[in-house]
């Protein structure tokens, strides 16, 4: 059976009378694989109009997609490279072809270092703007968090409230924000938006409470007492629990200072009098 064939069957599909029952990733992996037989049984015979064409119209799948893109890279055409990129770019297939070919470490944000390389070998600083926008909304690395001063000098003073509002349209565009953006919020004072992405990612909590006790120091202050266990029993014994506990009541005195915590401390030691490790961890925080 030719390699074009049995990339066009879907799983379940009949293929010479025998039924397949491949899993939908093995089944990519399978036509992904066939796909690059194809492509260099074409180059090595002879037939690179072919094979070119071959990833050309198949640019969904990865390993046809960054061969478009390498190859264009290394023959020098970086404005070729990037208009590829900014045209075909998909923010869902990137996740996936970023995470099927472990590409994270080498390119931490997949296509667009690719794409970020381009403009800087063609001095493209608002393509290199634009792109770090994108990277101040939705990473979670702290070696992203260079991108919000290096923004800043890109772009003045003057320029800086349109950046800023640039990156909370990619933070709604997607539904998805990071740390680095958590960071911004905090330096920004962005109280809404904070709690909004609380809201969307629970577990960047700690890291927005100051902007969100801003305007909304009722809901900053819901929000921790939630995670202490004030109507919920704490495992007894458990010194990581009581640490967790005594992490959320540092959280409370940095945003509501010394008093009120104290306050909280003396309120959750009511209900368990007898936890004197509970009562050593609080210490601790509280000094």
């Amino acid at each position: 059976m030719l390699p074009q064939q049995f990339l066009h069957d879907k799983k379940g599909d009949s293929i010479d009378g025998h039924r397949t029952n491949l899993t939908d990733y093995d089944w990519r992996a399978a036509q992904d694989y066939l796909m690059k037989l194809h492509h260099d049984f074409l180059l090595y015979g002879g037939d690179a109009i072919s094979a070119d064409e071959l990833l050309s119209k198949n640019t969904d799948v990865a390993e046809c997609r960054f061969a478009v893109i390498a190859r264009k890279f290394l023959d020098g055409d970086y404005a070729g490279a990037a208009a590829f990129l900014e045209q075909t770019y998909d923010w869902d297939a990137a996740q996936k072809h970023a995470g099927y070919w472990e590409l994270t470490a080498q390119l931490p944000h997949g296509e667009l270092t690719m794409l970020e390389a381009c403009y800087e070998r063609l001095n493209d600083e608002n393509g290199i703007k634009q792109l770090y926008e994108y990277y101040v909304a939705h990473s979670d690395s702290v070696a992203d968090e260079r991108c919000i001063p290096i923004l800043k000098s890109m772009v003045g003073k003057s320029g800086w409230p349109q950046s800023v509002q640039n990156i909370l349209r990619n933070f709604h565009e997607h539904d998805f924000g990071g740390k680095v953006l958590a960071r911004l919020m905090t330096e920004e004072r962005l109280s809404d938006e904070a709690l909004a992405l609380a809201g969307q990612r629970p577990e960047l909590l700690r890291d927005l409470l100051k902007p969100i006790s801003l305007n909304h120091s009722a809901e900053a202050e819901r929000l921790i007492r939630k995670q202490l266990p004030l109507d919920r029993d704490l495992q007894q014994g458990n010194r990581n629990e009581y640490r967790f506990v005594a992490m959320w009541i540092e959280q409370y005195r940095n945003v509501f200072g010394l008093d009120q915590a104290k306050a909280l401390a003396k309120e959750i030691m009511a209900k368990y009098p007898r936890r004197y490790a509970l009562k050593e961890e609080i210490g601790r925080v509280l000094k």
